[in-house]
C-alpha cells in the first residue's frame, strides 16, 4: 500500500476542516464589520464610527487610530506572507509536511478577524448606511460585489486542497509531492489572483467612500498589490517556477480584471491555448 493511502495525520486533517469552516464565521462577522452592523447585533466592530459628531467637532482624521488599524492589519499581512515563505518553512520544518497548508489556513481567519474586530473608525464625522443608498447605485455596486464574492467563493469550494490543504493529512512528512501545475481552469481562467481580484472588487464596490473606508480599502489594494508583485516575481521568468508558460499565461490573463481574451474563452470563442500548459 502506498504512503498516500497508509498514511493519515489526524491534526492536519481536523486543522483543514475547522479552518474552512472558521473562514465563512470570519466572512459573516466581516459583513457586519464593513456594512455597520445595520442590526446593531454589537458583535464585532463597525467600519464607521456609531458615535458620530456634528460636523465643527467632529474629529476627521484621528492619527491615534490610524496606528491602531496598521498594527493590526500588520499582523494579517505579516502572518499570511511569513507562514507562506519556503525560507521560513524549511526554519521550522514544516517544508514537505502535512501540517504546512493546514497551518497556514488555520491562522488566516484569526489574523483576519484581529484586522477588523480591533479596528478603530479614524473619523466620527459620516458613516454611510445600507439602507439609504439609491437603488441604481445599489444595484452597481451590489453587482460588483456580488462578483467579487462570486471569485473567491469559487476558489474556496473548487480548490480547498490548494486553500485550506484538505488533502495534505494523507502525506507523511518529507514527502515529495509531485511538481505543481499552472493552474488555468476557472476562477483562474478569469483573473491570475482571484481572492485578490474579489477582494478589491468587493473594498472598492461597496457605496461607502467615507475617510474610513477610503482607508481601509487603501489599506487592502497596498497589500494586495504588493503582495501578488512579490509572488509573481517567483513563478514567472527564467528562475520562476512555471517560467515561459507563467509569462504565456500572464499575457492573456489579467491579474484583477477579466480581459477580452478571457471573456472570450468563457464562451467559447478562442482556442484554448493553456490546455497544454497543465
Amino acid at each position: 500500500m502506498s504512503s498516500e493511502t497508509s498514511y493519515f495525520n489526524p491534526v492536519a486533517f481536523v486543522l483543514s476542516r475547522v479552518s474552512f469552516v472558521l473562514t465563512h464565521v470570519v466572512v459573516a462577522l466581516w459583513l457586519l464589520f464593513i456594512s455597520n452592523d445595520p442590526f446593531d447585533w454589537k458583535i464585532t466592530a463597525t467600519l464607521d464610527s456609531k458615535q458620530l459628531r456634528p460636523g465643527e467637532v467632529c474629529q476627521t482624521f484621528n492619527a491615534s487610530n490610524a496606528l491602531n488599524n496598521i498594527l493590526i492589519f500588520l499582523v494579517w499581512w505579516g502572518s499570511h506572507s511569513i507562514l507562506a515563505r519556503s525560507s521560513f518553512k524549511r526554519l521550522v520544518g514544516l517544508e514537505h509536511h502535512p501540517l504546512d497548508r493546514p497551518l497556514f489556513a488555520i491562522v488566516a481567519p484569526f489574523a483576519w478577524f484581529i484586522s477588523f474586530h480591533f479596528w478603530k473608525p479614524v473619523s466620527n464625522c459620516e458613516a454611510w448606511d445600507i439602507t439609504n443608498v439609491s437603488i441604481p447605485v445599489l444595484l452597481v455596486s451590489g453587482t460588483v460585489f456580488t462578483l467579487g464574492t462570486f471569485q473567491v467563493l469559487a476558489l474556496l469550494y473548487m480548490l480547498p486542497d490548494h486553500v485550506f490543504g484538505t488533502q495534505k493529512h494523507k502525506y507523511p512528512p518529507g514527502h515529495q509531492l509531485p511538481p505543481p501545475k499552472l493552474i488555468t481552469d476557472f476562477p483562474y481562467s478569469i483573473v491570475r489572483h482571484p481572492a485578490a481580484a474579489g477582494f478589491l472588487w468587493m473594498y472598492w464596490a461597496i457605496p461607502a467612500y467615507t475617510t474610513n473606508h477610503l482607508f481601509l480599502a487603501s489599506l487592502w489594494t497596498i497589500f494586495i498589490v504588493a503582495g501578488t508583485h512579490f509572488e509573481e516575481s517567483g513563478l514567472r521568468g527564467a528562475t520562476g517556477e512555471f517560467k515561459e508558460s507563467y509569462e504565456k499565461y500572464a499575457n492573456r490573463i489579467k491579474a484583477f480584471h477579466p480581459s477580452i481574451w478571457s471573456v472570450k474563452r468563457i464562451f467559447g470563442l478562442v482556442d484554448d491555448e493553456f490546455a497544454k500548459l497543465k
